[in-house]
């Protein structure tokens, strides 16, 4: 099973930016501000919680909508942005004669 979820990025600062999925704010990922903190991006839900380090900036993304929009590990899901959205259009030409 796989689930689409459409997602946006807003800066907040520096080294935050806000996770919106499907138009709703779905937590924060922290980026280290200096060589001295952990290099991992930092996951963080909508009210504030911890979710942890994770490997990369795609991963806490995932880490943040799959804990909002509460989606099991073992269902994959598909990240897509507001302009992958706009930019698949599928048209038919059908022969009237």
């Amino acid at each position: 099973m796989i689930k689409t979820v459409i997602f946006k990025l807003e800066q907040v600062s520096n080294s935050i930016a806000k996770v919106l999925s499907n138009g709703e704010t779905a937590g924060y990922i922290a980026l280290p501000e200096n060589e001295h903190q952990n290099q991992n991006p930092f996951a963080i839900t909508q009210n504030g919680k911890d979710i942890g380090y994770e490997h990369c900036e795609i991963c806490a993304i995932d880490a943040v909508i799959r804990r909002f929009e509460r989606i099991p590990i073992d269902v994959e899901i598909d990240l897509i942005t507001p302009k992958k959205v706009t930019g698949t259009v599928s048209i038919n030409v059908i022969s009237i004669h």
